[in-house]
């Protein structure tokens, strides 16, 4: 085989594993999600009503302390990075600098000097139970992230209004058929399955 065939049979070697890797996962994922969602403690749905987690409720209480020390965060808007920067295998959702990200904790790891910076909001946030991530998601005014899909059942996410632009209405999520509009001081719940 010449030399110049090698890559381009390499490259659809490669799409052809990718593709079905994720078919295979998928057939796997599906009946297990299934399964999840029938034994979840808290229901099967796109949003819950935030009454069934009481540690939403501490954190709301505070969600001004937290938008203080958000505020001081996006005194440099432009050292924040970019949420495909951070995690780099969802350049689909975003692939601008217009989803910035400050994590405090990902993905089960601290960020010190992100901590460091915001001790409040930590300290808030480490009392979640289960908690494995917790970031500021700063959106620039007409950013759309597109429809996606979280990457398995049995992880819930919780989104805290710090800051909401007006009109409320034009700034919104949909998790399913369901679309719901942030507030400061107040909490979402969801399933992004």
């Amino acid at each position: 085989m010449p030399r110049d065939m090698a890559p381009p049979l390499l490259e659809r070697v490669r799409e052809r594993v990718v593709t079905t890797s994720a078919v295979v996962g998928v057939l796997i994922l599906q009946p297990i999600e299934r399964w999840i969602g029938r034994r979840s403690p808290v229901g099967d749905t796109p949003f819950y009503d935030v009454d069934r987690f009481p540690w939403v409720a501490e954190l709301e209480r505070h969600w001004t302390e937290m938008r203080h020390e958000l505020e001081q965060v996006l005194t440099d808007r432009s050292a924040i990075p970019a949420f495909q920067d951070i995690s780099v295998d969802q350049v689909d959702l975003s692939d601008d600098d217009r989803w910035r990200t400050y994590f405090l904790f990902g993905f089960g790891f601290e960020v010190p000097e992100h901590t460091a910076a915001c001790p409040r909001t930590a300290e808030l946030v480490r009392t979640v139970p289960g908690m494995k991530t917790a970031m500021f998601s700063i959106l620039a005014p007409g950013k759309h992230i597109p429809h996606h899909r979280g990457p398995y059942k049995g992880l819930l996410r919780h989104h805290l209004g710090l800051i909401v632009p007006e009109p409320k209405q034009a700034c919104r999520i949909r998790v399913g058929d369901e679309v719901r509009h942030w507030t400061e001081g107040s909490s979402l719940v969801f399933d992004d399955t």
